[in-house]
């Protein structure tokens, strides 16, 4: 049985049982044919590291605390260095599988660690994280570093066209990059109603629209809000339950009292990937207007249980969602635009049969076991 090792930024916690929920699913799908193990970090105010075994899987987790950028490596090295290699020369993996969100530090202290010759080594990159730093010496060690650190990986992984367009100017070698996006669960776990019907909308007659993210501000959550409000000031009947938590909370429901539709929109918080899952049927469309998305599994979510959906164009999306095909497309930042969509998404007449080419997409390209086997295949 081959023996893989993942290292990724991007796994759920306690604190955060949703984050990386995609990276955990593919664990687990690996998991039924190999043997697998997890080396997870995250950023925390002071170093540790815990083992333990989550859903049959065991996990190394090792928190680091996260100074400034320029000095970021040498504090990542120290906290990582030891447990990883230790893990290394103990499990022996077959392949070395890195998940990876930041790039720096992250990618630059893995590829001097890591021993290239001696394992098959793989990178999914899961977007162009630049340093978005106003000094311009930060930018230019940061494109330096990537560029040197990319030489070192045979191949690499991304998730979408948008991201092998952003890193090519990083990677002379394309031929070595492959497009393999996130993929679904088909058969999800099914849970009793009575579980999460605190979620359920509040009335029938409304047209009932559902968005899930992190309550960050490229998210586009406060357009969502402004455009529910435009829509129910013209006499339309919206309501709007938002699922996630993050820095914006507070800006949000703001917003929502200032635009005075409190009955209209709900923050529902953190809401367990499970019981989202169960809870699109009983909407009737997926919104979610993000103009920093390098992917967005939640559309193929929404998708799956036969949601219209909207997403941005020019993002990780677009392209998966084809506009007025199998969902639709909206200007990014445009308020006004995102009210004409959904307008169009509530009043179109072949609406079932973009719901249907959503899903029929959804089951042929973006399947879980679809998606691994490609994974797989690469590995090989």
């Amino acid at each position: 049985m081959r023996k893989i090792l993942i290292i990724t930024s991007l796994y759920p916690n306690i604190e955060n049982p949703i984050r990386g929920i995609f990276v955990k699913k593919q664990v687990e799908e690996l998991k039924q044919r190999n043997e697998v193990e997890v080396f997870a970090t995250e950023i925390s105010k002071s170093n540790s590291y815990k083992r333990f075994v989550n859903d049959d899987i065991e996990v190394h987790q090792t928190r680091y605390s996260f100074p400034k950028f320029i000095i970021s490596p040498f504090f990542y090295y120290n906290a990582i260095k030891k447990n990883l290699i230790k893990l290394i020369n103990k499990y022996q993996p077959d392949i070395i599988h890195i998940h990876d969100y930041k790039h720096i530090p992250e990618l630059f202290v893995l590829s001097k660690i890591i021993n290239f010759k001696k394992y098959n080594v793989i990178l999914t990159m899961h977007n162009d994280k630049q340093i978005a730093e106003k000094y311009r010496f930060t930018n230019v060690l940061y494109q330096i570093t990537l560029k040197h650190t990319l030489k070192k990986f045979p191949k690499i992984i991304v998730v979408s066209k948008k991201v092998k367009n952003l890193i090519a100017e990083y990677c002379n070698e394309s031929n070595k990059i492959e497009v393999i996006g996130n993929g679904v669960e088909f058969d999800f776990p099914k849970i009793n109603r009575e579980k999460f019907k605190q979620f359920f909308p509040h009335q029938n007659k409304a047209f009932q629209i559902i968005s899930v993210g992190n309550l960050v501000h490229t998210k586009g959550f406060d357009l969502l809000i402004q455009a529910v409000a435009n829509l129910n000031r013209t006499g339309y009947n919206v309501e709007l339950s938002i699922i996630g938590d993050g820095i914006e909370k507070d800006y949000l429901n703001d917003l929502i009292i200032e635009n005075k539709i409190e009955d209209s929109i709900r923050l529902l918080g953190k809401v367990e990937h499970d019981i989202v899952m169960n809870l699109y049927p009983y909407y009737d469309a997926f919104v979610l207007p993000s103009w920093s998305e390098t992917f967005g599994i939640v559309y193929l979510e929404a998708m799956l249980n036969k949601l219209p959906v909207i997403g941005v164009k020019g993002e990780g999306i677009d392209g998966i969602i084809r506009d007025c095909k199998n969902g639709y497309l909206v200007e990014r930042n445009n308020v006004i635009k995102l009210v004409e969509k959904i307008i169009l998404l509530m009043t179109a007449e072949d609406s079932e049969k973009i719901i249907k080419n959503g899903f029929q997409d959804v089951i042929e390209n973006h399947l879980l076991s679809k998606v691994i086997k490609k994974i797989e295949n690469i590995y090989e």
